[in-house]
């Protein structure tokens, strides 16, 4: 009888000790992040010699974990001033990229993998002088529809900070003139804030 007891009384405390360590499923909350990409340029924007650019972004988000997957909803906006080869190109575009996004993620112990599709509305300033291909882009802004497909992985560092490593593709979906599409790759190192519950 007492062997029972004490059996009993050990898988009590073990049984209470699980439920201390047990991480509690996050409350469906808001979260805000910044990132710094770096875009590479590609299709008409490479004929035209601009070079890769930097691309600060900030993004805020809606979400809520099942188990160990995320799945969220946010707003992104995102603004690169393209940097041009003064030996072949003078003149300026910049691409101002309003999305929306959805994202799922996974997470496993302090690491957060991810996919993100982004849509939405991208607006493109543009006046070019090339002599690469002897051709002038009047000062343009063109809107048109942007999207980018994405994929990260995050660690977290702290449950208040968690800081990603990203990687965007940006098809050739919309114009910044009559004839030039921009399409590029971002590599984008970022930092998302605690959940914000209010």
């Amino acid at each position: 009888m007492r062997a029972n007891q004490i059996a009993l009384a050990a898988a009590a405390l073990a049984l209470r000790a699980a439920q201390g360590h047990a991480e509690p499923t996050p409350e469906p909350a808001l979260q805000a992040g910044v990132e710094l990409a770096l875009a590479f340029p590609s299709g008409d924007l490479a004929i035209y010699g601009f070079k890769t650019s930097f691309s600060p972004t900030a993004t805020g988000e809606y979400g809520a974990a099942l188990g160990p997957i995320r799945l969220s909803g946010g707003l992104l906006a995102r603004w690169t001033s393209w940097r041009s080869d003064p030996s072949t190109t003078t003149g300026a575009i910049w691409t101002l990229e309003t999305h929306g996004y959805a994202r799922a993620s996974l997470r496993v112990s302090r690491l957060e993998f991810d996919a993100r599709l982004t849509l939405g509305l991208d607006t493109n300033q543009a006046s070019i002088d090339s002599n690469h291909i002897a051709a002038i882009v009047p000062s343009t802004t063109h809107f048109g529809f942007g999207m980018n497909v994405g994929i990260g992985v995050g660690f977290r560092a702290t449950e208040a900070v968690c800081v990603r490593l990203g990687f965007d593709d940006h098809p050739g979906t919309d114009n910044y003139s009559f004839s030039g599409s921009v399409s590029f790759e971002a590599g984008d190192v970022g930092r998302r804030s605690a959940p914000l519950t209010g």
